[in-house]
């Protein structure tokens, strides 16, 4: 799979069932784990979200909190050290972005986590 190829599927659980072989009725996470890697399933338009919004600067996908606050004993599921299989989602299909990786130098993770592609291919 390349960046930009679209997956004409509605649903989180449609795409994972595409993808991994999986027989899910509903999957409503943003992501799903894998051994090494993590699958995120994101909106990548620069509306507001559950108080976070997501959009890209060039190889880059910012996700930026609305109502910054210290996030560092809420949210243990980050998984910074694992990179991301980015899927944006769109109305009615999916498109593969690439795979990213967690900036540790430019973010700050309860603000602004920056995410840097590092492969084209899946």
């Amino acid at each position: 799979m390349k960046s930009g190829e679209v997956i004409n599927v509605r649903t989180n659980a449609e795409l994972l069932n595409e993808l991994l072989g999986k027989n899910y009725r509903a999957y409503m996470k943003s992501v799903y784990d894998l051994s090494d890697r993590r699958i995120w399933m994101i909106h990548i338009d620069n509306k507001p979200r559950n108080d976070w919004k997501n959009y890209k600067k060039g190889d880059v996908i910012v996700e930026e909190n609305l109502r910054p606050f210290d996030t560092s004993g809420l949210r243990a599921d980050v998984r910074h050290n694992v990179e991301r299989i980015v899927f944006s989602k769109h109305d009615g299909y999916f498109v593969f972005e690439g795979i990213y990786k967690y900036d540790k130098e430019k973010s700050k993770d309860s603000e602004i986590r920056y995410w840097v592609k590092v492969s084209d291919q899946f």
